[in-house]
Parts: structure tokens; C-alpha cells; sequence
């Protein structure tokens, strides 16, 4: 009986490690660099503001670029981004001014297409998103 379940146990154990490194091997295989076009809501949903992002990865930093269709944002410099499993955070400057709004960025990840919100300093904020481009 207790050969039983030590075997049970074992193969539970087994079971586990498994999965942890299935999960750890799925978080690893997100790869965000790239060109990603999307849409972020403005004004409290009476707009959407398109823009387009590059991000690449240079030794152990990600960097990156945004700019938006209507111009808030001409290739402003992407800072902080951290890249946890599938969750995506980054900020920039709007209009590129470090003296400006700080424009926050949290969103989750999959293999084409980021789905999450952005918010300002000045208290703005709403719903991104953006699909990978090939």
C-alpha cells in the first residue's frame, strides 16, 4: 500500500513539473518584436487614435517606437517595457516631450495581438489594442 502511494505521489509530482514547464516554454515562445498596427479609444470613446509600433530587442532590452495617424505621437521613444509571461507593459512620452503627458500601457500578449488598456498622468485613459503584422 504505501509502494502505491509513493508511485501516486511520484506521478503527481511528474504531472506537475510538467505542466510548470509548459507553461514556462508557452510564456517563452511570446515574441513581441516587431511592427504592430492598432487602435487605442480617446475622448471617452468618441474616437479611436490608430497608430503604428516597433518594438525590437537589443542585447537584454526590448526598445521601441510609436507614432500615431493624427501625430500626438511621432516616433516617441518606448521606456519600461517589460515583458512578464503574456502581460506587456510600457510607457512613452505624448508628442515626444519628457516634460509632457506620460501615456502607460498594460496589456496581454498573444502570439499576434495585444488586447489591454493605456492610461495618462493627466488622468485619461481607455481601451488598446493591436495586431502583429507580417
Amino acid at each position: 500500500m504505501r509502494r502505491v502511494l509513493r508511485v501516486f505521489c511520484l506521478a503527481v509530482l511528474i504531472a506537475m513539473v510538467a505542466g510548470f514547464a509548459a507553461s514556462a516554454q508557452k510564456a517563452a515562445q511570446i515574441d513581441i518584436c516587431g511592427t504592430w498596427a492598432g487602435s487605442a479609444v480617446i475622448n471617452g470613446g468618441a474616437a479611436n487614435e490608430d497608430f503604428t509600433m516597433i518594438i525590437e530587442k537589443k542585447e537584454a532590452a526590448y526598445t521601441g517606437k510609436i507614432t500615431t495617424a493624427t501625430g500626438l505621437a511621432q516616433d516617441a521613444e518606448l521606456r519600461n517595457i517589460v515583458l512578464e509571461g503574456d502581460k506587456l507593459s510600457l510607457e512613452f512620452d505624448l508628442n515626444g516631450d519628457p516634460n509632457g503627458d506620460v501615456i502607460s500601457v498594460d496589456v496581454t500578449v498573444t502570439a499576434d495581438a495585444m488586447t489591454g488598456t493605456w492610461s495618462s498622468l493627466s488622468g485619461q485613459g481607455d481601451a488598446i489594442e493591436a495586431k502583429k503584422q507580417k
